[in-house]
């Protein structure tokens, strides 16, 4: 099993781009001496994945899905107990693993809300159709931010966009589009 720290060039990309799974969060630690695992999540909302049935391991190499028996949130971490994984030496090498889950098991967002892995790889453009990046990382701080691969040759780097309606007015998935209003300062962020 793995051991590598966290590293996004690391994760199959078969997985990432498979549209039946979502990333659930990282493993990152382990919870009791029964062998449960803390998965630090992507999404704000964690109770979303207490009714996963199971998860799908992954750095590296995708490992055969785990059956879950229980899951529980606890706060942004999701504390799940997995069949055959029954004490610390058995969790321990799933430290730092991805834990991808069935987006099909997951309940479906409200209208204005998506997933993270749906937003990376957008394409931002101002509106008045100016393109100005892509997006390559939502921070979530309480209040959301894009992180935006800039296209201007003379801005090395990312800039962030405070992801709010008034800011970011129309997310288009289908057509992998944002629009942002430009308001002064805002690419200096």
């Amino acid at each position: 099993m793995p051991t590598k720290a966290r590293d996004e060039n690391i994760v199959p990309k078969e997985l990432l781009d498979n549209p039946d799974y979502l990333l659930i969060g990282e493993i990152v630690a382990v919870h009791g001496v029964k062998g449960g695992l803390r998965i630090r999540c992507n999404e704000p909302d964690v109770s979303r994945f207490i009714n996963i049935t199971e998860i799908v391991p992954a750095i590296d190499e995708i490992f055969p899905p785990l059956k879950v028996l229980r899951a529980m949130p606890n706060k942004n971490i999701l504390v799940v107990f997995l069949e055959d994984i029954d004490c610390i030496e058995a969790a321990e090498p799933l430290i730092h693993c991805y834990a991808f889950g069935r987006r099909s098991e997951i309940p479906e967002l409200q209208k204005d809300e998506w997933w993270i892995r749906d937003l990376i790889g957008l394409d931002v453009f101002s509106t008045d159709g100016e393109m100005l990046g892509t997006i390559c990382d939502v921070i979530s701080t309480g209040s959301d931010l894009l992180e935006v691969r800039s296209i201007d040759p003379n801005r090395k780097g990312t800039f962030y966009i405070p992801f709010a309606k008034e800011i970011v007015p129309n997310v288009d998935i289908s057509a992998r589009r944002v629009e942002v209003k430009l308001i002064p300062g805002l690419l200096d962020l």
